[in-house]
């Protein structure tokens, strides 16, 4: 199988249905985004976060591409929910992991937006890619990263 170059290639393949979006964290593992997404949307209600209390966060920790935050049309950012994963601590308000929307929170921080919707999922809730899952490249499309943050950049 080819390596996928960008992002975008391999969010073709994801509509198309021919492939799946995974997140990788080094020390929480891999999160299969494509299935997560649709648990999420027939059994969760999406509710508004906001951008600036996240966004210098992802913008210090995570490596993104230029050009998909400016090809994203706004009424479609706006329209499509984060994924955040919760886990539980001691004190009750959870931990939280953004492991999707890094692009769409940019592009409405960057157009004025201080509000993006975002599922909010319980750590119970988490689906691991399918057995057998193969990357088709060090992290599915190009670059290698860990925590959201690039580590090695392929010649």
């Amino acid at each position: 199988m080819n390596k996928l170059k960008t992002k975008t290639e391999l969010m073709k393949r994801v509509q198309m249905g021919i492939s799946h979006e995974v997140f990788e964290h080094s020390t929480e593992g891999q999160f299969d985004v494509t299935l997560m997404r649709a648990w999420a949307r027939e059994h969760l209600e999406p509710v508004f976060i906001f951008l600036p209390d996240i966004i210098p966060n992802v913008l210090t920790t995570r490596i993104f591409e230029e050009k998909r935050v400016a090809d994203i049309k706004l009424e479609e950012a706006a329209k499509d929910p984060a994924l955040v994963v919760v886990y539980p601590t001691t004190e009750g308000n959870g931990e939280h992991l953004f492991i999707d929307g890094t692009h769409r929170a940019i592009c409405l921080h960057r157009a004025g937006i201080e509000m993006q919707l975002a599922y909010f999922i319980p750590a119970d809730r988490i689906i691991r890619p399918p057995a057998g899952f193969q990357k088709t490249s060090a992290n599915d499309w190009g670059d290698e990263f860990v925590d959201g943050v690039l580590v090695k950049r392929n010649g």
